[in-house]
């Protein structure tokens, strides 16, 4: 019996079956428009990967994928969870973005879905049934800013989402910033408080500053000051 019980507690939780669910996907009311963000797209590609209805609710009974946790809290920033617990599915992180990226992380790095490009090129597996083996996996980032040079792409909005997908967080190319959230809900990036830039000028030493004009007038920026 002992045997028995360890086998079902370690069970995969099924989370869809021949196009149809049981679960559904748990955000507070009251959460951020980046945590609303993680969950309608989470409730996408459940539904592109098993044609299931994924219907987004602020309370629910087990079984359910709750988004967002009071564990994050206790998180660095950006760093994120995927737990099972039971038959529920919990995806949390810290920080701003913390608990959208535990969402991409599940939809990549275990449901196999892939992001190819800023032109928004996508590879989705479509799966009968798909289940989640009993897991906590932690992610932490090496960078806390994260980008690549994104002014050559005309359609702003596919790329800031398909960069945002790939967990990219600054040069989003104005889109998303603060000031004009209307035009993409729920993507927010980081250049309020970070700026990308030619900083590379900041590693040459002081002496050698004056024998570029080019290394001269990117040090002078005030920004990049801030060496942290």
């Amino acid at each position: 019996l002992l045997c028995a019980a360890a086998l079902l507690s370690a069970a995969p939780l099924r989370l869809a079956e021949n196009g149809k669910t049981t679960y559904k996907i748990v955000v507070p009311a009251k959460a951020t428009a980046v945590d609303k963000f993680a969950a309608k797209e989470l409730q996408y590609f459940l539904k592109q990967i098993t044609g299931a209805d994924f219907a987004i609710v602020d309370s629910a009974k087990s079984p359910a994928i709750f988004i967002g946790d009071a564990a994050g809290k206790k998180l660095a920033d950006q760093g994120n969870v995927i737990e099972t617990r039971g038959k529920d599915l919990y995806l949390y992180g810290g920080g701003l973005h913390g608990t959208l990226w535990a969402v991409y992380e599940l939809i990549e790095n275990q449901f196999g879905c892939m992001f190819f490009n800023a032109h928004g090129e996508l590879f989705i597996p479509k799966q009968k049934t798909l289940t989640l083996k009993e897991m906590k996996k932690r992610t932490v980032y090496s960078f806390p800013a994260r980008s690549i040079m994104t002014w050559f792409y005309t359609d702003k909005r596919t790329m800031s989402l398909s960069l945002y997908r790939n967990r990219q967080n600054i040069l989003l190319h104005g889109i998303n910033h603060p000031r004009y959230p209307e035009k993409t809900p729920g993507i927010v990036t980081r250049f309020e408080t970070f700026v990308g830039e030619h900083s590379f000028s900041m590693l040459i030493p002081s002496g050698l500053k004056k024998q570029s004009s080019w290394i001269s007038h990117n040090a002078a920026l005030p920004f990049l000051r801030n060496k942290q």
